[in-house]
């Protein structure tokens, strides 16, 4: 979760990566892990659902689970497996996306407004669209 945060706000945390790997790895020769992990949820937040709780989840949950018009809701985890199996295809954190996905499973609104294409068309002026296979949230497919 924490090299996702740091992928995603790079100045933010980035720069606290080397502090932390030297903690894990001093917690990891020493066999003692919880407390490192107390302190890096002190330096990056709680990855956990309280974490989440305290970003407003109603937020993020509107969006996602808005946008999908209601393809998850209801679902139960053996119905969710091929999407985890398909997210951990695409991106090497597939595993920490599908949390924000199960949130959807309870979020019975839907929009009135989602654009499901067709995308694609000719701008007067071209766009550049920059990215990588190994991006967390958009990877280029090999």
């Amino acid at each position: 979760m924490t090299l996702l945060t740091a992928a995603g706000a790079p100045l933010s945390v980035f720069g606290r990566l080397p502090e932390i790997f030297q903690g894990l790895e001093a917690a990891l020769a020493a066999q003692d892990v919880p407390p490192w992990t107390a302190q890096l949820a002190t330096i990056v937040g709680d990855p956990g659902p309280a974490g989440y709780a305290d970003m407003h989840p109603e937020w993020s949950l509107g969006t996602l689970c808005s946008d999908q018009d209601g393809k998850l809701y209801g679902k139960k985890l053996r119905d969710l497996r091929p999407l985890v199996n398909d997210l951990e295809e695409q991106s090497i954190i597939g595993e920490i996306w599908i949390k924000s996905v199960l949130g959807c499973t309870g979020w019975p609104i839907k929009s009135n407004d989602v654009f499901t294409g067709p995308f694609g068309g000719h701008t007067a002026t071209p766009i550049l669209f920059v990215g990588n296979t190994y991006d967390p949230v958009t990877p280029i497919e090999k």
